[in-house]
């Protein structure tokens, strides 16, 4: 690329980050106060009450590291086998480590809260011989430390459980690092964890609405963003919400129902949840400016900045904030998106404390037209030369605050409480056009015009306690929390019938003018949803923690309230049920290195009430449960780990019986699947995550048996995934990246006729770490959908795949 061209594009960017006068008086204060802000002196140490138990080195390790708030760095193969003794008493983070490493060949250097550990072993000759330590990131925030490899890390929260090891989960979990985020070149978390997740994928490409794109895991599809959860807490995001990436320090997925672990899901998901955990700062200083193209002509910039401060660093200040504009690869789709995040934390002895506000706004024209079809069959997708958005008027506009508060205390060694609080409000406008599929040539007419204007006000709570104790010799963590969440929507959808327009082709695309109906019509109050619950569960470890028992259960309450559009009026009777859902998990260590495992466990949605049309018109039900049996196999070889796992879930439906007349929860659908998936770092330089699934998703029962065997709409049968990343041993910085992506054949509705064929995508990609007049640099370029290739995301509204992008950035730390 000409230099001099990309300098007047460079600085036509900047020209263009800007940002609301409130976003900019924020970020230029901050700025000011970290550039001229002096690095405190280490202050001298004192001495803290702790009672780590006798346990395996790795997990003793981290458990040290979120006590003393240190960030470690060592290779995990020098801690596998090794178990750690019991460490008590008033003791610094210094005592703590010698006599938690004592009797083994691990030594460690410190450097403020900052703490790499290396082995010394004889080799063959009998000489020592120092080994170079692999870093594996630590967090300054109590987060689990990075895998061998750097993009996953070795455990992740598991509801009111609390942070564990992957190896210590009877459950499949899996957290995705800022390492992780930063190699996918993409501020959306749900291409994060769906790019190299075999049970995880996202429907709609990285350009769609946001309520377009939703996650699916084990077959089941989370409702759009609603669901996903910010530092544990669930009921705060919504449209919107998915450019955390900017913000996140960790993306963990949880795979199955979670009622016990985290309450019923606010949009009632069943297959699985998706946890963020904000930026925090280091205790080394973060000064990081980035900027970036993506073709065909989108632009971007980002600020990462971080100070810590005061009496052991205890203080902490992180600035994020991101612009993204500028014409996509989809004709007539523009984007310009901006968000900024402010994030503040305490870590003392016992107390911690975070404050998160994260502001974003959306803004896409050329919304893509949502296309149905009621043909026997599905056409082929245009090919991307011929691939339009949608109607080049139709908008999408979303923008909003996010606010939560968290805070831990430590009351003695063995018991902590929490408590978090947040609030949400956002914004939506979108109107969208309705193609609807007239024959196999690619011919739609243009029945409707979708306008839908929302506002949302989120809110929720958490409180928990968690406790050790001893039974003689079984040890127990007893945890319990109760949380609350309430959402108030306010929209206007409205979808307005049209005829008289000009027909069109998705082949060979052409428009029409914008209809004259009504985009700003108002906003009644729409529903009001409480949720309520308490939980409290028991791990019970016994013959040192090698066998593993927890059960639980929780009791939720969940109350809907929804209003008239014309009077405003409350309508009917609210919804007012509850619901208790146990769960059971076991986990047997059969080394250090492999576990087995099995669990029971539950899902909560709100039931509905029966139509007017029914039999029993009115009858409101309880929330209906799904249910999940799983077992598997956990391998840990140190710098590579592997996992296995077989489950089903079985989720009810409603449906009316065509004898009776009766609207039930009758209905059904089983998923079953194997899961197989790899992480780490087989050899040195080269990292992987990937594996394979396979599911079976059947309509077990349907209404009058007419669907009963057909497999379920929209699950593929297999699906296979592999990131590679490989470090070039004779260009130091160098590391170059891949993806790989295959998807099965699924079918589109209940009667198997209509279906997508199977698809596959490739990525390349590269990243070059180098210094510019002693600063450190980075340099990133991806290919995205390297063969260009076209297919169907799933299902028809959700359009044709994104076709071959380029991406390119470059960072600066100073």
């Amino acid at each position: 690329m000409n230099r001099n061209n990309e300098t007047i594009r460079l600085h036509a960017l900047r020209q263009h980050f800007t940002f609301s006068t409130r976003l900019t008086c924020i970020t230029t204060a901050l700025l000011l106060a970290f550039c001229v802000a002096p690095i405190p002196a280490q202050a001298q140490e004192a001495p803290i009450s702790i009672n780590i138990p006798a346990q395996p080195l790795g997990q003793a390790l981290v458990e040290l590291a979120n006590r003393f708030s240190l960030e470690l760095a060592y290779a995990p193969d020098i801690a596998a086998g090794l178990n750690a003794p019991a460490v008590s008493g008033n003791l610094t983070a210094d005592q703590a480590l010698e006599q938690l490493l004592a009797g083994t060949n691990i030594r460690y250097r410190r450097n403020g809260k900052s703490v790499s550990l290396s082995s010394s072993a004889p080799d063959s000759s009998g000489q020592a011989t120092r080994l170079t330590p692999v870093t594996v990131v630590g967090s300054a925030n109590g987060l689990p430390p990075a895998y061998a490899g750097g993009q996953i890390a070795v455990g992740s929260r598991v509801g009111l459980l609390g942070n564990k090891d992957f190896m210590d989960t009877p459950f499949s979990t899996k957290a995705y690092t800022r390492e992780a985020i930063e190699n996918t070149q993409s501020d959306n978390l749900l291409r994060v964890i769906s790019d190299t997740d075999p049970s995880v994928s996202t429907t709609g490409n990285a350009y769609d609405l946001s309520n377009y794109a939703a996650v699916q895991i084990r077959g089941f599809s989370n409702s759009g963003l609603e669901d996903l959860g910010i530092n544990g807490l669930y009921g705060l995001a919504s449209y919107g919400n998915r450019s955390l990436g900017d913000f996140a320090e960790h993306v963990e997925v949880f795979k199955g129902p979670s009622a016990l672990l985290n309450g019923m899901m606010p949009g009632g998901s069943i297959g699985g949840t998706v946890n963020t955990a904000t930026k925090r700062a280091t205790d080394t200083p973060i000064n990081r400016l980035s900027m970036g193209y993506e073709s065909d002509s989108i632009y971007s910039g980002k600020i990462d900045m971080g100070r810590r401060f005061g009496t052991d660093n205890r203080w902490g200040v992180r600035l994020n904030a991101t612009k993204r504009e500028g014409e996509s690869p989809i004709k007539h789709k523009k984007l310009d998106n901006q968000a900024a995040g402010l994030g503040i934390d305490y870590r003392g002895t016992d107390l911690r404390v975070g404050f998160d506000w994260i502001h974003n706004e959306e803004h896409t024209d050329g919304v893509s037209a949502q296309i149905t079809s009621r043909l026997a069959s599905v056409p082929k997708p245009p090919t991307h030369d011929k691939l339009i958005a949608g109607e080049p008027w139709t908008v999408y506009e979303t923008r909003g605050d996010l606010f939560m508060l968290k805070g831990e205390y430590d009351i003695s060694d063995d018991t902590t409480v929490w408590a978090s609080i947040g609030r949400n409000e956002r914004k939506m406008t979108a109107n969208v056009m309705n193609w609807r599929l007239l024959n196999m040539d690619g011919d739609f007419a243009r029945d409707s015009a979708l306008v839908w204007n929302s506002k949302f006000e989120n809110s929720a709570g958490d409180v928990g306690a968690q406790t050790r104790f001893d039974t003689g010799p079984i040890n127990h963590q007893l945890s319990i929390n109760a949380n609350a969440s309430q959402r108030t929507v306010y929209q206007a959808r409205v979808n307005y019938p049209l005829s008289g327009l000009d027909s069109g082709n998705i082949y060979d695309p052409t428009y029409v003018s914008r209809p004259d109906v009504d985009y700003s019509p108002d906003m009644p109050k729409s529903n009001e949803d409480t949720l309520r619950s308490v939980g409290i569960a028991d791990t019970l470890s016994m013959f040192d923690s090698r066998f593993q028992l927890t059960v639980g259960v929780r009791r939720q309450n969940v109350r809907q309230k929804s209003f008239d559009a014309a009077t405003g009026q409350l309508r009917d009777n609210p919804y007012d049920e509850s619901a208790t859902t146990p769960a059971a998990a076991v986990l047997f260590k059969l080394t250090d290195s492999v576990s087995l495992y099995g669990n029971y466990i539950e899902g909560l949605s709100a039931g509905a009430q029966a139509p007017a049309t029914a039999a029993n018109a009115g009858e409101i039900f309880a929330p209906y449960k799904s249910r999940q049996k799983e077992i598997g196999i956990k391998y840990d070889l140190g710098s590579l780990a592997t996992t296995l796992s077989v489950f089903e879930i079985n989720r009810p439906s409603s449906m009316t019986d065509p004898e009776t007349n009766i609207y039930s929860f009758g209905g059904e659908q089983r998923n079953r699947g194997i899961e197989w998936e790899v992480f780490g770092e087989p050899v040195k330089g080269l990292r992987l995550i990937g594996g394979l699934s396979w599911k079976q998703a059947k309509l077990t029962k349907t209404q009058g048996g007419l669907y009963q065997g057909n497999d379920a709409p929209e699950v593929p049968r297999f699906e296979a995934k592999l990131g590679v990343a490989y470090d070039v041993a004779t260009v130091p910085g160098l590391t170059l990246t891949a993806n790989a992506i295959h998807t099965g054949k699924q079918y589109l509705d209940q009667a198997n006729t209509q279906s997508v064929p199977s698809w596959r995508r490739y990525d390349l990609g590269f990243a070059y770490a180098t210094k510019l007049a002693d600063n450190r640099v980075i340099l990133r370029g991806t290919v995205y959908n390297v063969a260009n290739a076209h297919y169907w995301y799933g299902s028809l509204w959700r359009g044709v795949s994104q076709p071959r992008t380029f991406n390119l950035s470059a960072s600066i730390e100073f």
